[in-house]
């Protein structure tokens, strides 16, 4: 075993560090530490190295800095990074939904010959809508479907040689027409209960807020009854609701409304089947129109749920005052005898 005395661990510490930037262009920051020891006493051998060298060595470190490492905030230079970021954010957007149209949307939907422009317009503006990220997979997937089973029922209904409401395309159009009912009832049904339980909510909160508790509590009580029995409305599906109902009176609607008010008018003879059928395509825009003005009824009642409730409450909790030493009496006697003792 060697008799020299262990090396302390701030002996192997360099005495001039140089930090340089990531920049190639950029200056270094170096940083200078003088390092003066006290004489090396002997230590105690049962120590570790670093019990030796926390307990043998008193130093004296000074730094000095040439470069400041914080520099002062720039307002400037934030604000062009800030925009660099949403115009790259923007990008990856749209690169994201180009990418959607044309290898989802379009794929799945080609764009059928021989129609009007309105009717061009509307698919349009819907397959727009389909492409955004910001749409759920399964109800992109959903609307996809529904559009292209619009788009068979304009076929059945109009592009065939048969007369108007003939047997065999009235079979046709009525199986698809009940596929596409039966997927907007259930949708109709969600957003009648959507808004039903929204007014729920709205009455509960009224009792809440002239419970006695304090405002912080309020808010805890209310943010829960929300949470519980509400979702939060997207614009993008109401959107989606309204874009659709366009789409179906530019492809389907309009046009069968016209030719059906032309049989009436003439006093055609009518097959119960196509009376049934007439009466499931008005059923399916009634669904349609309600479906679109109760998602908006719901969005702007949540919204009256937040103006009226959330705002108020969270107003008077930052503005509440700490409250005055006098509203905590104090019992004067126990206090002197306790001074006293």
């Amino acid at each position: 075993m060697s008799d020299q005395p262990a090396l302390s661990l701030l002996e192997a510490v360099r005495t001039h560090l140089t930090v340089d930037s990531d920049s190639d262009d950029s200056e270094g920051t170096a940083v200078k530490i003088t390092l003066n020891e006290a004489p090396h006493t002997p230590s105690n051998p049962l120590n570790t190295p670093l019990d030796r060298s926390i307990s043998s060595t008193s130093s004296i470190i000074n730094i000095e800095n040439d470069h400041e490492p914080f520099p002062d905030f720039d307002e400037q230079l934030s604000e062009a990074y800030e925009g660099r970021d949403i115009a790259i954010t923007e990008a990856i957007r749209a690169a994201v939904q180009d990418d959607i149209r044309t290898s989802v949307v379009d794929t799945a939907i080609p764009p059928p010959p021989n129609h009007s422009e309105a009717q061009h317009v509307a698919l349009d503006r819907i397959k727009e809508l389909l492409s955004s990220p910001d749409l759920r997979p399964t109800t992109r997937a959903r609307f996809i479907e529904l559009t292209k089973m619009m788009i068979c029922l304009e076929h059945v209904l109009f592009r065939q040689n048969e007369p108007f409401l003939a047997k065999q395309e009235t079979a046709e159009a009525t199986k698809i027409a009940t596929e596409i009912f039966e997927y907007l009832a259930w949708v109709d049904d969600t957003v009648r209960d959507l808004l039903g339980v929204v007014d729920n909510v709205f009455g509960i909160l009224g009792f809440i807020v002239e419970e006695e508790f304090s405002e912080i509590q309020k808010y805890r009580r209310m943010s829960a009854v929300i949470a519980a029995h509400l979702r939060k409305p997207r614009l993008i599906e109401q959107r989606l609701l309204s874009l659709y109902l366009n789409l179906y009176d530019e492809w389907v609607h309009n046009r069968f409304l016209y030719l059906t008010n032309g049989m009436l008018c003439r006093d055609e003879k009518i097959e119960p089947a196509s009376l049934a059928l007439i009466n499931q395509l008005h059923d399916i825009w009634q669904m349609l129109s309600r479906a679109s003005n109760n998602y908006a009824a719901y969005t702007a009642r949540v919204n009256d749920i937040y103006q009226v409730y959330l705002i108020p409450t969270v107003s008077l909790i930052e503005m509440s005052d700490v409250p005055e030493g006098n509203r905590f009496p104090v019992d004067e006697d126990r206090v002197n005898a306790n001074q006293a003792a």
